[in-house]
């Protein structure tokens, strides 16, 4: 055989092969458009029947940006502060828009806001230690600010944090005797072995997403983020909680789709806090509930939300 014809034979195999490949490709984008068609059903793409009112207010003279969705009956009503995990966007991001929007039609007043150099909260002046990032304080801040709001029942304030937003209310507690209820959802924790710990895979990562969901305009020393990441871990505060004193109540949440470990972690946590705690997993749920984007629009699954809502809703209502 010439080399001339072993040539063509090369090259109408392969070009069969991709032939072959395409078509696989195809048929698998378009049982990929099939499953986000099924789900599209499902999907909200409206933040925008939803009324708020943007409201600021100071902490530690830092201008801190928010957005209170006033309950409807428009009376003195119970108060849920949704605090945002680590996120770009902060209190804009999908899943906190969408979770007020729902609380807010169970009657609730709903306050969100940016943590100080997040989003369009304003930026510490510098970051030289941890108390620069004094994320507690912001929290504290907020309850004051309610605690002048003529629409809130102040004996009816409560926190929702996400992720870094949980793990603030945690070290907010000490300050802040009026809550009384915490949903914590995807709470930090094993935060030795997935963070800190130089062996661990997602150290670096995770990092690097911590500085670059702040969006200072200056460079922050790794090791402050690393010391706030550690006091967030719920694990710092077991003994606490379980103080008699202590009469705060809790609901850990996570979501089906989460590590393993981190579920079987967050229930244990549970267990040692049982009967000021109780856990909950949200079925087919990730980290984030399972909203994002869908062509750069974001997006929000109803029956997901509204499952959430209506399991913290009736915590908050029999506990």
């Amino acid at each position: 055989m010439t080399t001339y014809r072993k040539i063509s034979i090369i090259s109408i195999i392969a070009v069969f092969i991709i032939i072959i490949s395409f078509q696989k490709s195809i048929r698998e984008e378009y049982s990929n458009l099939a499953k986000i068609t099924a789900e599209a059903s499902l999907i909200d793409f409206s933040f925008a029947d939803a009324e708020f009112e943007p409201i600021v207010f100071y902490s530690d003279s830092i201008k801190i940006a928010g957005k209170i969705f006033n309950n409807p009956k428009r009376i003195k009503a119970p108060t849920i502060i949704i605090l945002h995990g680590t996120h770009v966007l902060g209190k804009d991001q999908p899943l906190v828009l969408s979770l007020a929007k729902e609380f807010q039609k169970k009657d609730y007043n709903v306050l969100i806001f940016d943590f100080r150099g997040y989003n369009e909260s304003e930026d510490p002046k510098a970051v030289n230690s941890i108390d620069d990032l004094n994320f507690a304080e912001d929290v504290v801040s907020a309850i004051n600010f309610l605690k002048e709001y003529p629409k809130v029942d102040t004996s009816k304030i409560f926190i929702l944090g996400h992720s870094f937003g949980a793990g603030v209310s945690l070290s907010a507690m000490n300050q802040i005797d009026c809550v009384k209820k915490y949903i914590l959802f995807g709470a930090p924790r094993r935060v030795t072995e997935r963070i800190i710990s130089y062996s661990s895979k997602d150290r670096n990562q995770l990092i690097y997403k911590s500085i670059n969901n702040l969006q200072l305009s200056y460079s922050v020393d790794s090791t402050i983020l690393i010391e706030g990441i550690q006091k967030r871990n719920i694990e710092n505060y077991i003994s606490l909680i379980n103080q008699p004193s202590f009469n705060a109540r809790f609901f850990l949440i996570d979501g089906s789709k989460e590590d393993p470990k981190d579920i079987s972690f967050y229930k244990e946590m549970a267990a040692k806090l049982y009967p000021k705690a109780n856990y909950y997993s949200i079925p087919g749920s990730d980290h984030y509930l399972n909203t994002g984007y869908f062509l750069d629009r974001p997006t929000y699954s109803k029956q997901m939300i509204t499952h959430f809502v209506n399991k913290v809703d009736a915590w908050l209502k029999q506990t």
